[in-house]
């Protein structure tokens, strides 16, 4: 009762020095390495609704992520900073920055998700945006073995869900830009593709 009829700060804490190797106990076939180095948060109260809000950014470093023993993807850098909400008539989910790099290396992927779901209506609503750099996305393991290099490029994609929790409309934007792959007198291409799925 004392936290519901509060308002501001109640808790802080930080997650330093946490190996992903240990979440691969839950995950059968999958092998999960890398460390997540820190993150300092806070839990705020308000009026009968509580936040957890990322003050610094989740860092994680050198992760990499293995299925049925298939690299999926290897030694990326992953900053991001999220915040959660929740109420007795809404739940939100943020990250208001996503980034993802080689290993050592600058970004090659940034991006924002925010996902709202209100239960008396059983409704849901999201959005995600991303813009990546397509020859260090190519590298990745998983999409290296089916895709040849790229010498330049860029996706900017964008993604809709929204409707009731049983029945959710999702729609996908993919705009690829200046597609050039490596090798001597091949032109650049750009193309656009709409998915539009219900479930």
């Amino acid at each position: 009762k004392m936290l519901a009829s509060s308002e501001g700060p109640f808790l802080q804490g930080r997650i330093d020095d946490l190996p992903l190797g240990w979440m691969s106990v839950f995950l059968p076939q999958t092998l999960l390495e890398g460390s997540v180095r820190g993150m300092d948060f806070q839990m705020l109260a308000h009026q009968g609704a509580f936040s957890l809000e990322a003050q610094t950014p989740l860092i994680v470093e050198d992760a990499s992520f293995t299925q049925n023993n298939q690299p999926l993807f290897q030694h990326l850098d992953l900053a991001l900073l999220p915040r959660l909400f929740w109420s007795e008539d809404r739940q939100e989910a943020e990250c208001v920055m996503l980034r993802a790099a080689q290993h050592g290396k600058p970004p090659f992927c940034e991006g924002t998700a925010r996902l709202n779901y209100e239960p008396a209506s059983r409704s849901v609503q999201g959005q995600a945006q991303l813009s990546c750099a397509l020859p260090a996305l190519v590298e990745q393991t998983a999409l290296a073995r089916s895709i040849q290099p790229l010498e330049a490029g860029t996706l900017q994609a964008q993604a809709i869900v929204k409707g009731k929790i049983e029945h959710v409309k999702g729609e996908v934007d993919l705009v690829f830009e200046n597609i050039k792959p490596a090798g001597p007198g091949v032109k650049s291409v750009q193309m656009q593709l709409h998915v539009d799925q219900e479930e």
